[in-house]
This record gives structure tokens, C-alpha cells and sequence, in this order.
């Protein structure tokens, strides 16, 4: 027998319940709770990779600067928004008599691009590839993102990095009165474990007015971007023996009640 005219011998195609479309989504949520963390700490570490990697370049870069100036180090930049004597990021005045211009109010990917120039006249830069290597990646993607606005307020956004103003004689009991007018110890002056550098504490952007740092102004010491599991925040330290640590953050606070000279307090300006 035929079937009838308009009517389909074809099965009836079967929709999801209710009940089996709450349990896809339930799944699919499970899932997206089990995988995205795990995509996070390997984001998390390897930025942790190359910000370790760019430390040990740019103290590789000090150590090759002190050999080509009879031990000297370059400088650690003191001053207020770019200014000051020349130092191992930027230079503050091109031959051309120009000053190197603040970065502030100014935000994404190109926030920094009339600070390059002032970049490529420092002291390190020819022992650098790149100013790249003078940024932090998880700095990077959280200046872009969720710290975006404080990446904003920053006057220079040349590095993630700063040097210890210990390097000019700027802090310590037994430092000069206003430091060493523009010139520092040697690298010999130091022990190879004494902190020259680290990652700058990015939760004011005051703290980026220049690539110096005060150890004495403990907020000043570090960040604490890069997590362990346990959620405590660390910060990437650049040793006078051109090496390269996480030092966490806890420690920088240790230091500051700790007998002194230590690591962070280093240096003639407190032995």
C-alpha cells in the first residue's frame, strides 16, 4: 500500500529534554572549570619562564657594561619622571638637546612608542637585542587588561624592571649626601648574591617614574604578579653575580627587619 499523499514515512526526529540539555550544559561547565585553570598555570608559567629569562639577560648585559667600564656599573636612574643622569635603561637627553617625554595618559600596545628612542641611547641597549626584554610578560598582558588604568598613569613604560638605588650611593648610612652625583660603585663593590634589580612593584604608578628604586621604601621593592600554588606572589630578582631568582614577597619584608647589610641593603652605602 502507498502511503498517503503528504504524509512522510520518515521517523520523527527527536529533540533534548530539558533534563539532558541541563546535563550537557552541567558538562560542558565541569569541563570548562577543570581545563581553564590548567591553561592558566601554564600561561603563569611560562611567563614566569621568560621573565626570569629576561633578567638574566639584562644582568648579563650589566655584567658586560661594568667589564667595558673599568668595573663601573651602569647607572640606576634617580630622579622624577625621566629625569636625572643617563642610566641602564633610557638615556633622559638625546645629542639633539631632547628630553625624554613622560608616557603618562597615554595607554595599549603603543602607550611607550615616544620612549624608544631614549631606549636605544641608554647604557644597556647595545647589549641588548631588544627593549622587549626589559618588560615582563605577565606585566604586559595585565597592563593591557585588568591593570590597564595604572598602566595609564605610569611616566615611563620602557621597562617592568627597576635598579636598586644602592648602585649610586643613593640610599644607606654610610652614602654620600644626594648620592654620587651621577656616577655608582662598582660591580665589585657588591656581593654576587646583593639584589640589583627586580620587578617593580606595579600597584602604584608613582613607582614608575624612572627605573630606580629605594629599597628603603619597602612598597617599592617588588611585585607579586607571579603566584606559587599557594597564591603567595613572587618577584623576579637580578643578582650582582649575574644571576637570576624568584625571590617571594614575604622575603623582601624579612629583609627590611633584618639585620643590616643583607641582600637588599647592600652594597658601600651600608657596609
Amino acid at each position: 500500500m502507498h502511503p498517503k499523499k503528504g504524509r512522510s514515512n520518515k521517523a520523527p526526529e527527536r529533540a533534548f529534554t530539558f533534563t539532558e540539555l541541563v546535563a550537557v550544559l552541567g558538562t560542558i561547565a565541569l569541563l570548562v572549570l577543570i581545563v581553564l585553570p590548567v591553561l592558566a598555570r601554564d600561561i603563569d608559567s611560562s611567563e614566569r619562564a621568560v621573565c626570569l629569562n629576561n633578567m638574566r639577560r639584562i644582568m648579563a648585559a650589566v655584567a658586560m657594561y661594568s667589564t667595558d667600564n673599568n668595573d663601573f656599573l651602569p647607572h640606576c636612574s634617580w630622579g622624577s619622571d625621566l629625569t636625572g643622569p643617563d642610566n641602564w635603561c633610557y638615556a633622559t637627553c638625546l645629542p639633539t638637546g631632547e628630553s625624554a617625554p613622560s608616557a603618562n595618559r597615554r595607554s595599549g600596545p603603543d602607550a611607550h612608542t615616544n620612549q624608544p628612542p631614549f631606549y636605544r641611547a641608554g647604557q644597556l641597549a647595545k647589549f641588548l637585542e631588544s627593549q622587549r626584554l626589559l618588560v615582563c610578560p605577565t606585566d604586559w598582558r595585565e597592563s593591557m587588561g585588568s591593570k590597564s588604568s595604572l598602566y595609564v598613569g605610569r611616566a615611563q613604560k620602557l621597562t617592568s624592571y627597576v635598579m636598586s638605588g644602592t648602585v649610586g650611593g643613593y640610599v644607606g648610612p654610610k652614602a654620600p649626601a644626594g648620592g654620587l652625583r651621577g656616577k655608582t660603585y662598582k660591580i665589585t663593590d657588591f656581593l654576587s648574591n646583593d639584589m640589583l634589580l627586580w620587578d617593580q612593584n606595579e600597584s602604584d604608578s608613582s613607582y614608575f617614574n624612572d627605573a630606580g628604586a629605594n629599597p628603603e621604601a619597602v612598597l617599592e621593592t617588588a611585585s607579586r604578579r607571579h603566584e606559587l600554588a599557594n597564591g603567595e606572589g613572587m618577584a623576579v630578582v637580578g643578582r650582582a653575580g649575574a644571576t637570576a631568582d624568584f625571590v617571594k614577597y614575604g622575603t623582601f619584608w624579612k629583609l627590611n627587619k633584618a639585620p643590616r647589610p643583607n641582600e637588599l641593603y647592600c652594597g658601600p652605602g651600608y657596609r
